[in-house]
């Protein structure tokens, strides 16, 4: 009981941060993947995808900026990566 007490208290707080960090944000991607590499993210499904959702929004949009930064490839391969696991089509050029 004290576990299941625990377990709730942790997912509770995963919640509280998903409410505490910008969601256009690199940081809310790195926690995705984070949740998803400790297999964890079937928890936080409309978390995810409310987040998710936000960044094709923007990727997508007029004012956005098509340009690549080629020093940060990271902050470039894991918004395309996690957009194309989700099922949003990115396009790759």
């Amino acid at each position: 009981d004290d576990i299941r007490g625990r377990h709730e208290r942790s997912l509770e707080e995963v919640k509280q941060l998903f409410k505490q960090v910008r969601g256009d944000s690199l940081e809310s991607l790195v926690m995705v993947d984070a949740l998803q590499r400790l297999a964890i993210d079937y928890q936080f499904e409309d978390e995810i995808e409310a987040l998710l959702q936000k960044h094709f929004l923007i990727s997508t949009s007029q004012s956005h900026s098509h340009h690549i930064d080629a020093n940060n490839l990271h902050g470039t391969a894991l918004p395309f990566r996690l957009l194309r696991q989700g099922g949003y089509p990115v396009p790759s050029g």
